[in-house]
């Protein structure tokens, strides 16, 4: 009797109805608006967006001519009032990963010796990567 009971059960979980699933969200700009913040500024003129800065793998053109992977877009450009710069690492500068600093305690430092504080490092490292420094190309 149990054995019927769970088969019927089984059955009736096979038989449920499966609820639909949302309709995609349609995809209108590859751009993420900020949370918070100023609001993007207006798209250029004739309504197109350049590119943003992409991969583009190696391919064959209906023509025959093959062309090898390379880089497309745009590199720099402002949004939503801030200036994006997007970079390679070790293309365009250092693999950030590859910088290896020492970092001690305040109680062990030397009076007498000179340190460098986090954000000396950071615009040093900024100055580095807009340098081009250790860049492989």
């Amino acid at each position: 009797m149990l054995f019927i009971l769970n088969w019927i059960k089984t059955l009736l979980r096979l038989h449920r109805p499966v609820p639909p699933s949302p309709p995609p969200l349609p995809v209108t700009s590859p751009v993420i608006p900020p949370i918070s913040g100023p609001t993007p500024p207006p798209p250029p003129e004739a309504g197109v967006r350049k590119r943003i800065f992409h991969f583009v793998r190696p391919h064959v053109r209906s023509d025959g001519v093959a062309v090898k992977a390379h880089f497309r877009g745009e590199r720099e450009f402002n949004w939503a009032g801030y200036k994006i710069t997007i970079t390679v690492p070790g293309r365009d500068h250092f693999i950030v990963d590859e910088f290896n600093v020492g970092a001690s305690d305040e109680y062990w430092l030397d009076k007498n010796a000179k340190y460098l504080t986090m954000p000396q490092v950071g615009k040093k490292l900024r100055g580095w990567m807009d340098q081009g420094v250790g860049a492989r190309r």
